[in-house]
């Protein structure tokens, strides 16, 4: 508690950061799977959902989900073995050191050959949440029979999507599913945009080039006190970076997203606390990058997520209008999913402060983990009055900032309003 309370006093016309800060860490230390941010695999935390105003019922849904847990994308994220290796050596490490090294070995062997890749697991999470979907939302699937898929052209995406629609047309055989990539304009028009956005302009790629995130970054990095870990892996700590205890941890977390049972986790060599510091680097990262910052001037969120929810509002729009649309799939990436939760306000993802209060406000395993999604459910009564009720990760969650006496429910008439607003 004292490190996080040296953290918050440095800063400055900020009040209630501390309880924040605990809930991060806290989730960390009850899960320490989660410290690897947006290479978490999912959390199939099933819900109770609150009751849907008397008279409405679920006749449409626009989804829009990451794809599922995969390989790391290229061996590079493996380059710390070689220079463990290295110390080897030369004889510097210790009987730890080794298991460590053995270990990173072990989790690249069964990652070789297929960097990038969807894994097993990540199939069967797009596929389980397909179940519930159709679990929860009966009507959506039996009233109403054509299926809109769109995914990117990557071919872990692809695969997420198959999975996704194999186990939506198992339970429904009867759906007309019309699959498009993004590059197939010409077949359905806007493709690209559904799942991807807009670029930003050049002189905003140029004004994002001037932001940095080292200050933001090395305020938390600073507490990460790396000589325990360190003293345990080398023989002499003289010359060794404190950066590979991070390196170590970032090649080796990804043995979360594999079936292999013999597999072993890196995470039993940290402390719930040191894992905690590593997580908020890579925190702030994302939420400079795809986030609302006073730094970044939020030119992702409303470029690329704000692109995206045109669309997701143009689609709703037909989907009411035709009548015969159960849903709107689109398939996409991490890149894309934070920013779209970001110019859609939606609570976890709507703070806009400072890059370096992220860590106390922004949870990338809660937001952008392995096939993380976010869902509107359309409902709609007898007078034609139509709600929509959103789902991050299968959970209610609202906007704080469109208050709303129905919410979770909003008045599809005012989400639409504020979504083109952003």
């Amino acid at each position: 508690m004292k490190e996080i309370h040296a953290i918050l006093l440095s800063l400055l016309c900020l009040s209630g950061a501390e309880a924040f800060a605990q809930d991060a860490r806290q989730l960390i230390e009850e899960n320490p799977l989660r410290a690897a941010g947006a290479l978490h695999a999912y959390e199939p935390l099933d819900t109770l959902f609150s009751a849907a105003p008397k008279g409405y019922e679920p006749f449409y849904i626009s989804h829009f989900g990451r794809h599922g847990s995969r390989y790391h994308s290229s061996e590079k994220k493996f380059s710390v073995i070689e220079t463990l290796k290295a110390y080897k050596e030369k004889g510097l490490l210790t009987p730890e050191g080794d298991n460590v090294l053995t270990d990173l070995i072990a989790v690249f062997e069964a990652s070789d050959g297929k960097f990038g890749a969807l894994t097993q697991r990540g199939a069967r999470e797009h596929k389980n949440i397909a179940r519930r979907m159709a679990t929860h939302y009966p009507a959506v699937f039996s009233k109403h029979k054509k299926i809109i898929a769109i995914s990117t052209v990557k071919q872990r995406v692809q695969d997420s999507r198959d999975s996704f629609l194999a186990e939506l047309t198992r339970l429904y055989p009867a759906l007309e599913i019309a699959s498009f990539l993004e590059n197939e304009n010409k077949k359905f028009d806007g493709a690209h945009q559904e799942v991807r956005g807009f670029s930003p302009l050049p002189e905003e790629k140029e004004y994002l080039a001037t932001v940095s995130t080292a200050q933001a970054r090395k305020h938390w990095t600073d507490s990460l006190d790396t000589s325990r870990l360190l003293g345990r892996w080398f023989t002499n700590t003289s010359g060794v970076s404190k950066s590979i205890v991070s390196s170590v941890y970032n090649a080796g977390c990804i043995r979360q997203t594999m079936d292999e049972e013999q597999l072993p986790w890196i995470e039993k060599y940290y402390l719930p606390r040191e894992l905690f510091y590593i997580w908020c680097a890579s925190d702030i990262t994302w939420f400079n990058s795809s986030c609302i910052s006073e730094e970044n001037r939020g030119i992702m969120a409303h470029r690329s997520g704000g692109g995206i929810l045109a669309m997701i509002v143009r689609d709703a729009d037909k989907a009411i209008q035709d009548g015969d649309i159960a849903a709107h799939l689109r398939f996409s990436h991490d890149v894309k999913l934070m920013p779209l939760l970001a110019a859609m306000g939606v609570e976890g993802a709507d703070y806009t402060g400072p890059m370096e209060m992220a860590p106390e406000k922004m949870f990338s395993f809660q937001n952008i983990c392995t096939a993380g999604n976010v869902q509107l459910v359309f409902y709609r009564n007898i007078a034609g009055s139509i709600l929509v009720k959103i789902l991050k990760n299968e959970q209610e969650v609202r906007i704080p900032a469109l208050p709303c006496e129905t919410a979770p429910y909003y008045p599809w008439e005012t989400l639409r309003s504020y979504f083109l607003s952003r």
